[in-house]
């Protein structure tokens, strides 16, 4: 069950199944892009499953860590974007992948590492934190 604070809605899960309920919200929203940040590990990649699971993507769902990104479809034949910043050192780097592109697109877009272009984006976007806690369960907060 989720609860509520002053500027977010917050999600304890214990398990990656455990994180629909999470994701339909998420999903519930309205923007496209999703910015997925939290150290590694924290299952930022896990909810991208889920989040593709319920748009009805059939493929499989792995991190574009090295590739930066990944294409999926959903269930209308839709592309999805699954974008990762890891690796690029500047703005400059994520201009040169055409990420301007990406983000305007229309599709859904669920980028993770999203510090480097936080400052372009205008505010159409819902950020998702993750963090693990030290009993093993995540920390989803959700901000619109």
């Amino acid at each position: 069950m989720p609860e509520a604070s002053k500027d977010a809605i917050v999600f304890v899960t214990k398990s990656p199944s455990e994180m629909d309920v999470a994701a339909r919200h998420v999903l519930s929203l309205g923007p496209h892009v999703i910015l997925l940040q939290g150290v590694l590990g924290t299952g930022k990649t896990a909810l991208v499953k889920v989040l593709c699971h319920l748009l009805g993507s059939p493929d499989e769902v792995t991190s574009p860590t090295f590739t930066l990104i990944n294409e999926y479809r959903d269930a209308r034949e839709q592309p999805i974007y699954h974008i990762d910043l890891y690796r690029l050192k500047s703005l400059e780097d994520a201009l040169q992948i055409g990420i301007e592109d990406y983000l305007l697109s229309g599709a859904w877009c669920f980028v993770e590492w999203p510090e480097l272009i936080l400052h372009m984006l205008d505010g159409a976007f819902v950020q998702v934190i993750l963090e693990a806690l030290p009993d093993g369960s995540r920390r989803i907060r959700i901000l619109k």
